[in-house]
């Protein structure tokens, strides 16, 4: 993922290449499990993130933190809602801009619970209805319609991140290349898990944490399980991620590694994660052998270990 205008962008995609999350679901292939909970005490040690909560939520001052002001309109045509720590912005009809709100909060105070953090600021979820507000919302650079399901843009602190959800997006599904599709509140808790925990400005930790991370929240949030490719995992790279060949598979495989070490030990990935987020990539197996006693290539060997000990014998 290169950056984009001194932002970074990551987002929820399906069955091609884009700016950043690669992954697709189908529709048949979605089921219902318990959604993960985590009991915790929020606690806040980012000075921006204690300093947010002076931000107002009320939409104009909202869409001011992040720069937007300028860019995404109030007034006639645009509903803008506000729900608890979340404001939703769109020219989609009312209802869905509510329901958009509404989820995106619940999903926002479950998120920061997940990882032990407090909400540090408002979350600002965008809802356009065509592809020209996508793109201008963005304002971070052009991402295919056919191919992202949402976009979450990093900027540079002060400036708070934000949400641009697909103008197709809708209560069912969102159809994406491929004949995949992404789950409306799978879409959504990927989106805001971003947003609520990913750092200002350049990402420095791999991309298939990152996506691992936001994939594997977004199935204990939603209690959704998607159906897992047919062949044996491997950690992705970035070209892995993003190629079209690849994606649907990589990013699965992200999000099962992520899961791998949860299981290992909650505690412990929650506070790699957030430790591995904040520090650059070479820091990333050191960190693994600090909280899970391994490094990072141990870790992989055994998840691919258990991988095949389990499916000895399966035809």
């Amino acid at each position: 993922m290169a950056q984009i205008s001194r932002r970074e962008a990551f987002g929820c995609m399906a069955g091609g290449v884009g700016m950043a999350l690669l992954t697709g679901y189908s529709a048949s292939a979605h089921a219902r499990s318990a959604p993960v909970t985590r009991s915790v005490r929020p606690t806040v040690t980012d000075p921006a993130a204690i300093a947010a909560e002076s931000v107002p939520e009320t939409p104009s001052a909202r869409l001011a933190a992040s720069g937007l002001d300028q860019v995404v309109p109030l007034g006639a045509g645009m509903t803008a809602k506000t729900v608890e720590n979340t404001v939703a912005i769109g020219s989609r009809p009312a209802a869905v801009v509510d329901t958009i709100a509404s989820l995106a909060d619940e999903f926002g105070a479950q998120a920061a619970g997940l990882v032990g953090r407090a909400e540090a600021h408002p979350i600002l979820m965008l809802v356009p209805s065509t592809a020209r507000e996508f793109q201008v919302w963005l304002d971070a650079g052009a991402a295919s319609l056919t191919e992202v399901a949402g976009v979450t843009v990093t900027p540079l602190s002060p400036q708070l991140p934000w949400v641009v959800l697909n103008p197709n997006i809708d209560a069912a599904t969102t159809t994406a290349a491929g004949g995949h599709h992404l789950s409306f509140e799978h879409t959504i808790a990927h989106e805001v898990f971003h947003a609520v925990t990913l750092p200002s400005g350049d990402q420095t930790a791999p991309r298939w944490l990152i996506e691992g991370a936001a994939e594997w929240a977004s199935t204990a949030l939603t209690g959704t399980v998607e159906r897992k490719p047919a062949r044996r995992p491997y950690l992705p790279t970035e070209t892995q991620l993003y190629a079209p060949a690849t994606g649907y598979d990589a990013y699965f495989f992200a999000e099962w590694f992520v899961a791998y070490l949860m299981k290992r030990d909650l505690g412990a990935g929650i506070d790699f994660y957030n430790k591995a987020i904040t520090s650059p990539a070479r820091e990333t197996s050191p960190l693994a052998r600090k909280y899970f006693g391994r490094s990072l290539e141990q870790l992989k060997r055994q998840w691919l270990a258990d991988y095949d000990a389990e499916t000895a014998g399966l035809d």
